[in-house]
């Protein structure tokens, strides 16, 4: 009978290992030593900006975020969780970027800025659950491209960090029961999308904070059979996007179809916010 127990708990340690070398695997190694590619027909940067208070003083957070975008030579830089300024201050936001981007549109939390025309700028209403996402198209006519960009329901994880905000069994349970609900509505808003997306061919990217590391059912829903992972396909250094959490969470991402080849894709380390920018550089095809 000891024997029997001692070769259990061999697999279950043995088991235990793995499922954590695994989870460290697919959201923080290193997938190429390789220079980023920075030439490409455009480069598109991504980034939850926690209403851009990460920094404490809002300026000074808005001024890291405009050099990073200067920087990295980005020609779109979508903003997920942007802050509902008082009226006349998003104004003063848009002047501050417009001189790099000259196009700029904001509706809700979300922000566009961009090098190219935005023909587009919708907010739709995830069916069947609260929330919405952006639908945008970029470019000119023969170089159009749609993209959706997404903050999905969060997880609740950052409560976790560091044991804040639980006190006691009770807490622990309503937090648990808290991130299982989130995560159903999560999976049905990336249904939403896909729902959403009709096949007609056009040029596609899905890109933000999907609040879903890789290989979740979230992340299998979006990425379908017809997306690809920028980072996985062309990443460069470390894959962690979410400083929380013993900042091991790739979360945030860039998926593009066939109709682009990625030949560049990093996560820079720029203090703008709890979460990384995700920057991917595209050719298109």
């Amino acid at each position: 009978m000891k024997k029997f127990f001692l070769i259990l708990l061999i697999i279950v340690v043995c088991a235990a290992g793995g499922c954590f070398w695994y989870f460290n695997w697919i959201n923080s190694r290193n997938y190429t030593d390789a220079i980023p590619q920075v030439q490409g027909d455009f480069k598109l940067g991504s980034i939850n900006v926690c209403g851009l208070s990460y920094g404490g003083k809002r300026d000074i957070t808005e001024a890291v975020l405009l050099k990073a975008a200067q920087d990295n030579a980005l020609d779109v830089l979508l903003i997920e969780e942007f802050p509902m300024y008082p009226e006349g201050t998003d104004r003063e936001f848009a002047k501050k970027f417009r001189s790099y981007f000259p196009y700029i549109s904001i509706k809700d939390e979300c922000a566009v800025l961009s090098k190219m025309p935005i023909l587009e700028h919708e907010r739709k209403s995830y069916l069947g659950c609260s929330g919405a996402y952006s639908s945008i198209l970029l470019g000119t006519p023969g170089t159009q491209t749609r993209v959706i960009a997404v903050h999905l329901r969060t997880t609740g994880m950052s409560v976790m960090n560091n044991g804040r905000g639980v006190d006691g069994t009770d807490d622990v349970a309503r937090l648990r029961q808290m991130m299982r609900d989130n995560r159903v509505i999560r999976i049905n808003q990336a249904k939403s999308i896909r729902r959403s997306l009709f096949d007609d061919g056009e040029p596609l990217i899905i890109a933000g904070d999907f609040n879903s590391v890789a290989g979740s059912r979230v992340y299998r829903i979006l990425m379908d059979d017809d997306m690809n992972d920028s980072f996985l396909e062309a990443g460069c250094g470390r894959g962690s996007t979410y400083r929380l959490l013993k900042d091991r969470l790739r979360i945030d991402y860039i998926l593009y179809n066939d109709h682009f080849d990625c030949v560049g894709a990093q996560i820079i380390d720029d203090k703008i916010s709890d979460h990384r920018m995700v920057i991917s550089t595209f050719n298109r095809k």
